[in-house]
């Protein structure tokens, strides 16, 4: 097989897609092999010339592509639109939900919603602290982690990035957390890190470290797992994170099953989990394809990771998403801000309904965010 006939992955001519053992290939610096690093610890080496031969897994600068900048906008809207529509449904049993096709922004006449006196079309603590991560990568032009933890004490504390200023919601752990910093504690050592404290709130706020650019997978890797950091001490948590930064950034490229495929080449090889300091036995818990019978859209991180995966995967448009991960039940407005985003990424902007869109509040403060970060990015 000859290295010109693979396609390539992204940017870079030394990762191309292996169709044969649906692994990233990455060519080794040797003068004749290209080394297939996949899910087993050992794959086929691909012979440049010859014929395939069994080599051990290798990683060097692996390859990166930035999301195009009209998918990292849509990615964003996604995460906040699927937040509001989320909210309404929160704490409620699948059992209890309407029909799936009756869920929208405005709940069916009648259903007993969550947070009564918020408004429909009003995000809650994910996307403001989404928006919270985002202001600290347009300000500093990094995970500046002294800034982030600022923005989270000013949001909980003073509404800053809520609707309104308005703060109706805060998971147990990040409370906990941001207590600790008003009591001084250092922000990457704030989280609580117990494995009974992996809530998924550094998973739900996550996606903007993909509308910044990244050197490598590692960089992105390493930015996901700092960020969760401050409120969310456990390597389970910042995994989650990592995964879900490593999937999401390849959809637009290849759908969600080969980029759930690639994701997990990556980061099952020890060399790289090495590198950026990740436990591999975490990885393999979070990863472990049991999950997807067990999903249940709780609070519970790795449990929303796989949630949103199946809400993106079992449809096919960013509405059909959204109701799909609403559908769970439980923690509907995180499951549906992590699977929103993702759906953003996939459909675009113009593939979130206009209606939603047009009914999200606090446009004012996400649109002039996105402005400075368009600013910031035309400038690089």
């Amino acid at each position: 097989m000859r290295w010109d006939t693979l396609e390539r992955v992204g940017r870079d001519e030394n990762v191309r897609f292996c169709a044969h053992c649906q692994s990233a290939v990455h060519w080794a610096d040797t003068e004749d092999q290209a080394i297939a690093f996949g899910r087993q610890g050992k794959c086929v080496a691909l012979g440049f010339l010859g014929a395939p031969v069994v080599g051990e897994m290798s990683v060097g600068p692996l390859s990166h592509e930035d999301l195009p900048p009209e998918l990292a906008e849509a990615g964003l809207w996604g995460l906040l639109v699927g937040d509001a529509v989320g909210v309404p449904y929160e704490f409620h049993p699948p059992q209890a939900l309407p029909p799936l096709e009756t869920i929208d922004l405005v709940p069916p006449r009648g259903f007993p919603r969550a947070h009564v006196g918020v408004p429909p079309g009003t995000w809650s603590d994910d996307g403001a602290q989404a928006l919270a991560l985002l202001d600290t990568l347009v300000s500093t032009g990094e995970v500046d982690l002294k800034h982030f933890a600022g923005n989270l004490k000013a949001w909980l504390h003073e509404g800053r990035f809520a609707v309104n200023r308005s703060v109706f919601d805060v998971g147990r752990q990040t409370a906990t957390a941001i207590n600790r910093l008003m009591a001084g504690v250092a922000p990457e050592q704030a989280g609580p890190s117990t494995a009974q404290d992996n809530g998924n709130g550094a998973l739900m706020r996550v996606f903007p470290l993909l509308m910044h650019s990244w050197r490598s997978p590692q960089h992105l890797v390493r930015a996901a797992t700092q960020q969760a950091k401050v409120t969310h001490g456990h390597p389970r948590s910042h995994f989650a994170c990592a995964a879900y930064c490593l999937w999401v950034g390849a959809l637009h490229r290849w759908g969600s099953e080969r980029s759930w495929a690639m994701a997990e080449d990556i980061m099952r090889n020890p060399v790289f989990a090495d590198d950026v300091e990740l436990p591999y036995a975490e990885i393999e818990f979070v990863l472990d394809p049991a999950w997807r019978g067990k999903a249940s859209g709780s609070g519970y991180v790795v449990d929303t990771l796989w949630s949103a995966r199946i809400a993106v995967e079992e449809t096919r448009d960013y509405a059909g998403c959204i109701r799909r991960a609403i559908a769970f039940g439980h923690d509907t407005d995180t499951t549906a801000a992590v699977a929103g985003a993702a759906a953003g990424v996939l459909y675009g902007l113009d593939g979130i309904p206009t209606a939603w869109r047009e009914a999200l509040r606090g446009r004012d403060v996400l649109e002039g965010l996105i402005e400075r970060w368009r600013h910031r990015e035309a400038a690089r």
